[in-house]
């Protein structure tokens, strides 16, 4: 069920009003950014992230609209309303409801699989596309390894938008600039191009005209061709289908490719040429890394990529080694060891959690780790107390140990009321873009504490049967003696086994 977070009108100079809203499911992890022109009827959109949607403003890009159109939510920090006060954009709300993205609704992550390509957009600036285009990459991989694990368990959608934009001029394969003599083709790649183009023209064509059979194939097909194709955007591109491709591999040299001759620079549009048989010079490279993979990733999966141009695989295989596609999850010692709501099976309720402190700590090896310092508040149901605890813990963590193995706690301090002093003011801290947040702050408890934690537990242990003395010396007794006789029979146990 949808929750108001926040509303607010627009004006403009022609005496056009714009009413807008926006609202939050908690069920689903959606927003719903809604407008309405001089009362009329309402215009409604879903989406996971409003900003990477493009129905919020961006907090650095004032963007100016015709009236007759439903304008943008402003841009963060907003003023919101009822219990989501403490926040002020909808980037907090999301990192204050669930500790990561793997705890996110399966409709959120799903969404955010189909807007991803438009993330890497968002991210990537003009001014150096090269390097913020890894900066792309290596943040949305920190999303998705967070949504669903390794790389390997990524849905295939979520590949094809991290590999795919941007290439460049071109693919980025040696067979692109084939040209329209094929000379920098392999006499396959050649003669799959002649088979396809001869089977178009229905009779056997030179390597030229088959091409220019496949360029009218494309254009039948209402493919997108660059202008220029003939200079410089016909190619051909090899793929394989990854699983079948490793399967080969541990076999020999020889593999399976399948070919596609495009005429665009993103080789988007292409056209199948078949499947052919090959000794792969770089076969031993492939070789090579995918046994590292194996030693260091148990869970590379081919199955899991499906099919996927050679040369995509390629860097697949390269970011994955170092890294790029792997990022440590900053802060999440504390998984775990909270729960996020008052119903959940954890004793110990989250309120808020925040790096207070970070710096370089120097080991018997001279070597430098990064630590930093963390404080939570958290409401534990069982003592009705509240906790203002201090921890010590890495800035990456070792993924093989258990998050409560690398945290160590220097303080612990317990309020009868909420400390409210200890609340990060989540006004001044920024948006992000991948659900990670060194600050936390409880969407369900911030607003309220006090009354949403102390006033429920009051209510719910009011009808409670306490036992008096007498009871209770009964029932130790009882314990007690069932202790013995346990212990009696143990005892002759031990004795018959002689």
């Amino acid at each position: 069920m949808y929750e108001r977070v926040w509303s607010g009108v627009l004006n403009y100079p022609d005496e056009a009003k714009w009413d807008l809203a926006l609202d939050f499911d908690q069920e689903t992890g959606l927003f719903r950014c809604s407008g309405s022109l001089n009362g009329g009827a309402i215009e409604a959109h879903e989406c996971a992230d409003p900003v990477i949607a493009g129905y919020m403003e961006k907090s650095d890009d004032k963007i100016v609209l015709d009236s007759r159109w439903m304008p943008l939510i402003p841009a963060a920090p907003l003023e919101m309303q009822g219990r989501f006060a403490p926040f002020s954009s909808p980037d907090q709300i999301v990192s204050g409801t669930w500790r990561t993205p793997k705890d996110w609704p399966e409709a959120r992550k799903a969404a955010t699989v189909e807007d991803l390509e438009t993330r890497m957009l968002y991210i990537v600036s003009s001014d150096d596309e090269i390097k913020s285009y890894r900066m792309a990459v290596r943040e949305c991989s920190r999303l998705l390894n967070g949504m669903f694990g390794g790389p390997s368990k990524w849905p295939r959608s979520a590949v094809d938008a991290l590999l795919d934009y941007p290439r460049g001029t071109m693919p980025g394969n040696e067979y692109h600039d084939a040209g329209l003599d094929g000379h920098m083709l392999p006499p396959e790649f050649s003669a799959a191009v002649i088979r396809k183009g001869s089977a178009l023209g229905g009779n056997l064509l030179d390597y030229r005209d088959a091409v220019y059979a496949l360029f009218e194939k494309a254009i039948s097909e209402s493919l997108f061709v660059e202008s220029d194709w003939q200079n410089r955007c016909f190619g051909v591109i090899p793929s394989v289908d990854v699983a079948h491709f490793i399967r080969e591999l541990s076999e020999g040299d020889a593999v399976t490719l399948s070919l596609a001759a495009n005429f665009d620079s993103y080789g988007k549009s292409a056209v199948d040429l078949g499947d052919v048989q090959l000794t792969l010079k770089s076969a031993g490279w492939y070789r090579s890394q995918l046994g590292v993979l194996k030693i260091w990733d148990s869970s590379f999966d081919g199955q899991a990529l499906g099919k996927l141009p050679l040369e995509e695989l390629h860097d697949y295989i390269e970011n994955c080694l170092n890294g790029l596609l792997y990022e440590n999850w900053e802060g999440a010692f504390l998984d775990g060891e909270y729960g996020v709501d008052i119903d959940g099976d954890a004793d110990r309720v989250l309120i808020c959690a925040e790096v207070i402190h970070e710096h370089d700590n120097v080991d018997g090896y001279g070597m430098a780790h990064g630590e930093c310092s963390w404080r939570s508040v958290s409401w534990f149901k069982s003592e009705r107390v509240y906790h203002v605890e201090l921890y010590q813990a890495p800035k990456h963590l070792n993924s093989a140990l258990m998050s409560s193995e690398q945290s160590s706690r220097q303080m612990d301090a317990t309020f009868a009321s909420f400390p409210s002093e200890y609340m990060p003011d989540m006004r001044a801290i920024p948006m992000i873009m991948t659900g990670e947040s060194e600050t936390f702050v409880n969407a369900r408890y911030a607003c309220d504490p006090d009354r949403l934690l102390k006033g429920r537990l009051h209510e719910g242990s009011r009808n409670k049967t306490v036992p008096g003395t007498a009871a209770l010396k009964e029932g130790l007794a009882k314990l007690d003696k069932n202790a013995k006789v346990n212990q009696s029979q143990n005892n002759e146990s031990r004795g018959r086994h002689a």
